[in-house]
């Protein structure tokens, strides 16, 4: 399901989007990719299907001492920047390197 926009910027609400059964159950059988961010801003995907993506990129803050298997580790990790976009992935393109553009990060709120 589409991220509500209140929870795009509001942490108390995008946890509780992100513990919906509507977002568990979508989250099943959704496709994800984690990358790094280069010196130069780029990050690189690798052996992406060819298909329609919502590309999320998410800055988040973390307390390193902790391993994050452990559940007082999780409560350490706060959401900073936050944005999203749609990006298709064609069977011509998906054997090279596309450029799909800026994502805009947008600050989440902190809360208290």
């Amino acid at each position: 399901p589409p991220i509500p926009e209140e929870a795009r910027t509001n942490q108390v609400a995008q946890m509780a989007f992100f513990q919906s059964k509507e977002y568990r159950a979508a989250n099943l059988n959704a496709r994800n990719f984690s990358g790094k961010i280069s010196d130069a801003g780029m990050i690189r995907l690798e052996d992406v299907a060819p298909g329609d993506y919502e590309l999320s990129v998410n800055v988040m803050s973390a307390d390193v001492s902790q391993p994050f298997t452990k559940p007082e580790a999780a409560a350490k990790i706060h959401p900073l920047f936050w944005g999203e976009i749609k990006v298709t992935v064609s069977a011509e393109s998906a054997a090279r390197t596309i450029d799909v553009g800026n994502v805009e990060l947008k600050p989440v709120a902190k809360q208290p």
